[in-house]
């Protein structure tokens, strides 16, 4: 699947240390976090939902970048293997790019100029949802 494929290129091209640039924040814009639950809903065990827009569980989800990545790479496996599942996680995504529609900012370019990490990371979410 093509989408898997570019997705996975895109957790590929995220550095370490823009993983813990991006969790240094102490406050980070409301469209940081809204990546992170976004990501969250990707990587995330659903049990854990109600902790997705809280920052310090974001950071706590980043804490080691090498575990962070793996995850983000094992979510093709995870979505192959549940489809319907991920059906459930895409529709709240798509809520929080309803959201954000019309915000310019919510592009992985645009995103660059707040931080790498959240870029590398929303790209690799406009992939992921394409499947």
């Amino acid at each position: 699947m093509p989408g898997l494929e570019a997705a996975n290129k895109a957790a590929n091209n995220l550095e370490l240390g823009d993983i813990n640039e991006f969790k240094a924040y102490k406050k980070p814009p409301q469209k940081v976090k809204d990546v992170c639950i976004c990501v969250n809903w990707i990587i995330m065990p659903l049990e854990q939902k109600a902790k997705f827009g809280d920052w310090i569980y974001n950071q706590t989800v980043m804490h080691d970048g090498i575990t962070f990545k793996k995850k983000l790479l094992k979510a093709k496996d995870d979505i192959l293997a549940n489809p319907d599942q991920y059906k459930y996680r895409f529709a709240k995504i798509e809520e929080i790019f309803l959201k954000n529609k019309g915000n310019t900012e919510f592009t992985p370019v645009e995103m660059k100029k707040v931080s790498q990490a959240a870029a590398g990371i929303l790209n690799f979410i406009f992939k992921i949802k394409r499947v």
